[in-house]
């Protein structure tokens, strides 16, 4: 049973379970419970926020070993609350804890907006999830975290990971718009910079790009079959990962393999840009079996 407590814009989640005793022993209540503080406020530009439906405690949680904590970031017009809603089956079915942060975009054709993007809501994402870490009480979490992204929020998981590759146990891209290759120039031995490439990295993190820790992340990418308008996409990553969300997400997959990463490509058939319960499915097993 799950309980759920919105006290001064504090949102406390419980997981009331009963131990059953033996002969002479009372009864022990065990309560997993989260309690990080939330908002009704709007997203900012560069300034994420985390609404009470934003975060969501499997009532299958096994309080007796470590809980995997599924981030989830949403698409462009999408919803912190959205997003984690249609993931509570799969969270439900993994025994997951679910943070989802709403964010407010800037344009996601232009290269310096997505750089500022990066540069501004990541690490305040990664405060959130600090945040919530030390507001978890009856249980503990897995020391490295699973990301899950659609759209604009695959973008943003990619990135993430690319910042913060050594808390990352697993990543699922559904639909990116465009990737962070994990390299410094470009074919004709130009710097790729940021969002395109990693050669000036350390200009927005907090530390060299690890890329020991990024070659050990397991990424899961997946991308609709009729996804394959290049309208819909910026002109800007054409040299690099092509013109379609298709062309894109099997550059990136073909960069992470030849850096001897592990990678799963899917391309789903008959799917255009969209999120269907298939993809999550699919990328919900994936991100189960790294954090098994």
């Amino acid at each position: 049973m799950n309980i759920l407590h919105l006290i001064g814009g504090w949102l406390a989640i419980c997981v009331l379970a009963l131990v059953v005793p033996t002969p002479g022993t009372a009864l022990v209540p065990s309560a997993p419970t989260v309690s990080v503080p939330t908002t009704r406020a709007a997203a900012l530009p560069g300034h994420p926020v985390l609404e009470a439906n934003g975060v969501y405690l499997s009532a299958n949680l096994d309080p007796s070993r470590p809980a995997p904590l599924l981030v989830a970031l949403h698409g462009f017009s999408g919803s912190g609350g959205g997003i984690a809603g249609r993931l509570r089956s799969c969270a439900d079915q993994y025994g997951w804890l679910v943070l989802a942060p709403t964010m407010a975009y800037r344009d996601y054709f232009d290269p310096s907006q997505l750089r500022s993007d990066a540069q501004e809501n990541l690490p305040a994402v990664h405060a959130l999830i600090d945040e919530l870490r030390s507001g978890v009480s009856g249980f503990a979490l897995q020391s490295k975290l699973l990301l899950y992204g659609f759209s604009r929020g695959a973008q943003m998981a990619d990135r993430f990971s690319v910042l913060y590759p050594a808390e990352v146990a697993g990543v699922a891209t559904l639909s990116a718009g465009s990737y962070t290759l994990p390299e410094t120039e470009d074919a004709t031995h130009r710097p790729l910079l940021f969002p395109f490439g990693i050669s000036d990295l350390n200009a927005i993190a907090t530390a060299p790009f690890d890329q020991a820790a990024f070659s050990r992340i397991p990424f899961w990418v997946g991308v609709g079959g009729n996804d394959t308008n290049p309208a819909d996409t910026s002109r800007a990553w054409d040299t690099y990962e092509g013109q379609t969300r298709v062309e894109r997400a099997q550059a990136f997959a073909t960069q992470v393999q030849g850096q001897g990463g592990s990678v799963e490509l899917h391309v789903f058939g008959g799917a255009g840009h969209e999120e269907t319960g298939s993809m999550r499915l699919s990328a919900c097993a994936f991100l189960a079996r790294q954090s098994a």
